[in-house]
């Protein structure tokens, strides 16, 4: 299976969870309730990393900061559009979530190179913005690339709920 289809209209554009190329498609891919569902889910993950972002310091911030931006951009991505009052372009979203990629990659590299300190969350971190970026492209999917994702942000998650990052934040 060369590519996964995730569904489009009759142009042949794909989407990602509920948007074309630019604006909301016509077809979510999910029940409306569940999307609504999923977008608070996501807006109370970003409120989460802003109470964590009002309680912490140093480099922990601009990681909060950059997680709060992941749920946001999540909670856009599942919101039907008869609630979405902004339709935020798919493009913004890419170019924004690449630039933040490109720093979270950045600032791990440093630490890598021993300039800041070494953390390897950055680097999960760019990758997790890097799969955004992926999620907001329009288009068919690369099926490869899309289970990669899928296997990789579940384990991620599991790690999360198992608390064992905390072995990895230094």
């Amino acid at each position: 299976m060369s590519g996964m289809s995730m569904g489009g209209d009759a142009s042949g554009h794909g989407m990602a969870m509920g948007h074309m190329a630019s604006t909301h498609a016509s077809a979510n891919l999910l029940p409306e309730w569940l999307g609504i569902l999923g977008a608070v889910m996501f807006l109370l993950i970003a409120g989460a990393h802003l109470g964590h972002l009002a309680m912490t310091h140093g480099e922990r911030r601009p990681w909060h900061v950059l997680h709060v931006g992941m749920a946001i951009g999540m909670a856009f991505m599942y919101a039907p559009s008869r609630i979405d009052p902004l339709t935020i372009q798919a493009e913004l979203w890419q170019l924004l979530f690449a630039g933040a990629a490109a720093l979270a990659a950045l600032r791990w590299f440093a630490g890598y190179l021993g300039a800041a300190a070494d953390n390897p969350l950055w680097l999960l971190t760019a990758i997790d913005l890097g799969a955004m970026v992926y999620m907001w492209s329009p288009g068919s999917f690369v099926g490869a690339m899309t289970w990669t994702l899928v296997a990789y942000l579940t384990v991620e998650a599991g790690l999360w709920v198992l608390n064992a990052y905390r072995v990895i934040d230094r």
